[in-house]
């Protein structure tokens, strides 16, 4: 073929010939085969594009650009911050702005060298799939609002719940020092109030008939022979002493001084106005009032136990952690159950040990119980106010954040109608607000309420 090519019919009886048809024929296989690559170039212009689009971009990536948007003048010299061809930028679509990857929630207007690491700003275009457009048409008509992340004074609370009880300072016994018999017992029961001065139980007995004798006795002959006498006054005194002692009331001893009559029979009233809480006596009970024990004798037997429950505690149950965070004078709010009514008040003592056989401990919260309200034994919720630990911080509504994926998230609003999807990192609710540790700066927009939502349902949509 070669031979055809280049007419030559004398015979080859030379090598030097020979090496000038090799070369000859090589030249012209490289010249048709170079037509050829390029004749299939030209029917298909995007065989060879990728190598002279590296080609390009590597180009633009180090050669200079001329100064604009993309300069970097702090360091002297000017650099295109995307390192990308022409056709991908323009896929790219509108520059929102600026950031530092390494700082979330890092914005800037324009390009250059990140303020907080040694890098380039990295540009953030509105067809990332972080980036949710919504026309203003549709933001009104969903009612999309936003709220600006601000520093708050968050107080965090504790919810418990407690008992109402009263205060052991303020019960009374009401006792008996005459060994006598209950000859009229006024009904009363647990849990009734009684009135300072109501009857309770009427005694009779011998012992009451010899004391007030005893008494009578000796105030006559000292009015008969005049005693003025400083031992025989000191006779009657130690004998109105002892009437006292055993529980003989002032009224039946004035009575009793002023008709001359003694009696076997005393009246035991309520000593104040309180709750019962112990009725050990009714109608015919016998009541042993000496009780002798070893070298000593013991007056007196309880027939009943009053309290004063004008004034009240709850017993706040505190768990774990909980009993180092409450202290003295922390602010309460109270919500007995079956009521409507809240009581404000502020924690009075946390009690330094466990409830015995339980596992929790004890806040007691003073309460204010005019008009008898609370009653002990009654179950109440308990709110404790912890005030903050820092001044303010950094917060966000409850309902801007979407816990839905596996770190919770934000909607941020870019401009008027691009709203940005970042990650945040937050702390415990506290009365509808979260505490923002990572992730937002103060003053920026989120996306607030019933509007979160429908942001994640229009970027799920869109990325179907």
């Amino acid at each position: 073929m070669l031979a055809s090519i280049l007419n030559i019919n004398a015979p080859m009886h030379s090598a030097s010939v020979r090496v000038l048809l090799a070369a000859a024929g090589a030249f012209l296989m490289c010249t048709l085969l170079a037509g050829c690559g390029e004749s299939s170039q030209a029917a298909n212009p995007a065989a060879g594009s990728a190598p002279a689009a590296a080609a390009s971009a590597s180009r633009t990536a180090n050669a200079p650009a001329a100064a604009g948007p993309g300069a970097h003048p702090q360091n002297g010299t000017t650099r295109d911050v995307t390192v990308a061809s022409s056709g991908d930028k323009g896929s790219a679509g509108k520059v929102l702005y600026w950031t530092d990857p390494m700082v979330p929630g890092s914005r800037f207007d324009r390009p250059g060298r990140s303020p907080f690491m040694d890098m380039d700003l990295v540009p953030v275009y509105a067809s990332d799939p972080r980036i949710v457009e919504v026309p203003a048409a549709e933001q009104q008509r969903v009612d999309l609002a936003t709220v600006a992340a601000e520093p708050r004074a968050l107080t965090r609370s504790i919810l418990t719940e407690g008992d109402v009880t009263y205060d052991e300072r303020n019960v009374h016994d009401v006792t008996v020092r005459v060994n006598a018999r209950v000859s009229r017992y006024y009904p009363f029961h647990r849990g009734l109030i009684v009135q300072k001065g109501r009857p309770l139980y009427e005694l009779s007995s011998p012992e009451i008939y010899t004391y007030l004798s005893d008494f009578i006795n000796l105030k006559s002959n000292a009015d008969k022979v005049n005693m003025v006498s400083t031992s025989n006054s000191h006779i009657v005194q130690q004998s109105l002493t002892t009437l006292r002692w055993r529980g003989i009331p002032v009224e039946t001893i004035e009575t009793v001084e002023r008709t001359g009559k003694p009696t076997d029979r005393i009246l035991i009233r309520a000593p104040i106005t309180g709750m019962v809480l112990e009725r050990d006596a009714v109608q015919g009970t016998l009541i042993n009032a000496g009780i002798k024990t070893g070298q000593f004798t013991t007056y007196g037997e309880v027939v009943a136990k009053l309290v004063d429950i004008s004034f009240v505690y709850v017993e706040a149950r505190l768990w774990g952690d909980q009993m180092a965070e409450v202290t003295p004078g922390m602010e309460a709010e109270i919500r007995p159950q079956g009521s409507d009514d809240v009581y404000d008040a502020k924690v009075s003592y946390v009690y330094p040990v466990l409830k015995s056989g339980q596992r929790f401990g004890i806040a007691r919260i003073a309460l204010d119980n005019t008009g008898y309200p609370l009653k002990p034994g009654m179950f109440a919720k308990v709110q404790i106010h912890i005030p903050p630990q820092d001044d303010k911080a950094l917060a966000i509504p409850h309902d801007a954040v979407n816990d839905s994926a596996a770190q919770p998230f934000v909607y941020v609003k870019i401009d008027s109608t691009h709203f940005e999807r970042r990650k945040v990192r937050v702390g415990a609710p506290v009365d509808g607000w979260v505490p923002v540790e990572r992730g937002l700066r103060a003053g920026e927009q989120v996306v607030a309420g019933g509007g979160s939502f429908f942001l994640y349902a229009q970027q799920a949509l869109r990325q179907r």
